[in-house]
Order: structure tokens, then sequence, then C-alpha cells
């Protein structure tokens, strides 16, 4: 029965892992598309400050690729719990973005949200696509990434719901969409740890 479950997860792990997917990339992308848009309908900022606000969002991003690139290549830190910690620091942004209303805070808050939310979190989700699907590892690349497209357009569309029945308060309810998903990723992503850490004290127990 072990022997089993060593060889591959559960259904309900696998389904849970592929959403994960597709939050990361909504998160990501919801971030990255309407920043901008955010910090001119709440925060007064004129067009040059809300394009700051978004090239602060993509210095954050760029930053953490390179982080985390040495952080996991020294430390090999487990990408599952990397991804815990993403999703935990970008909600701890999203509110400081939605309850403190003041412009240095939201910049740092939007650096904080580009760092955690976006640099490397593609490569991060694939990497844990792929151990939870280890006899399908190119299938289940490409399903990441069709769930990345799939992403960004849900995105897309969901803001403008949101825009056309909320108007000028449209970025705020997309920032609070976009924290009612992060807070879905910390579940799961607290769901599948404890799932790998089970396999894995399992899988310990049985090479003793």
């Amino acid at each position: 029965a072990k022997d089993a479950m060593l060889q591959k997860p559960g259904v309900l792990v696998q389904i849970f892992t592929l959403v994960m997917a597709f939050i990361c990339m909504f998160i990501m992308y919801g971030a990255q598309q309407y920043t901008k848009a955010f910090g001119m309908a709440n925060l007064g900022l004129d067009e040059m400050g809300g394009a700051a606000l978004a090239s602060i969002y993509t210095v954050g991003s760029i930053t953490a690729v390179f982080f985390w690139a040495v952080v996991m290549g020294k430390l090999r830190w487990n990408p599952l719990k990397v991804l815990l910690i993403d999703f935990a620091f970008s909600a701890l942004a999203l509110v400081m973005v939605l309850v403190i209303p003041n412009v240095a805070v939201v910049y740092v808050a939007i650096a904080l949200l580009g760092f955690f939310a976006a640099g490397g979190v593609l490569q991060l989700v694939t990497a844990v696509a792929n151990e939870m699907f280890p006899k399908n590892r190119g299938v289940i690349t490409s399903i990441v990434m069709i769930s990345s497209s799939l992403a960004n357009y849900i995105v897309i569309s969901v803001a403008g719901v949101l825009t056309r029945v909320g108007g000028a308060n449209g970025p705020r309810l997309v920032v609070l969409f976009n924290m009612a998903v992060t807070l879905l990723g910390i579940v799961l992503a607290l769901y599948l740890n404890v799932c790998q850490k089970r396999e894995r004290a399992a899988k310990a127990e049985l090479t003793t």
C-alpha cells in the first residue's frame, strides 16, 4: 500500500497542484496588469506616477528571480515551501495596499508584491507540478503553460466585469479579488506541504 502511495500522489493532490499553478499565474497577472490603474484611481497618481508604480513591481520581480535562483541553488529550498512563502507575503502586500492608502507604503507593498507574486513563480510552480506528476513531466509542463495563458485571459475578463460593476472603484475590486485568490492559494499550498511531508515521512519509514 505504501509503495503504491509513494509512486503517485493522490488525485486530489494532483488537482490541487494544477489549481495552484493557475492561481500563481492569476495573482501575477492580476498585480502586473492593474497596479498602474489602482495607483491612479485610489492614490491620486498621475500617468507618470502610475507608470512608476508598475516599474517598481517589475523591479521587485526581477530582483526575486536572481534571489531565488541563488537560494534554491545553494540552500536547496523546497519549491513548494517557497510557493507558500510567496503566497503569504503576497497576501501581506495586498493587505498593505488595501488598508494603508499612503503612497510611500503602497510603493513598498508593490515592490514586495512584485518580488513574491511574480519573481520566478512560473519556474517554481512547474517544478512542483513535475514532482507531483513524475511520470508525465512533459505533459504537465504543457498544462502549466496553458494554465498560465488561461489565467491571463481570465484576469482580463474578471477585471473587465469588476470595472464595469465598480466603476471608479473597479481597480480596488480587482485587488480585493486578487486577495481572495491569494488566500485560496495559501490554503492549497499548506495542504500540499502537509501531504508532501507525510509522503516523505512514509518514504523514509519504508527505506528503514
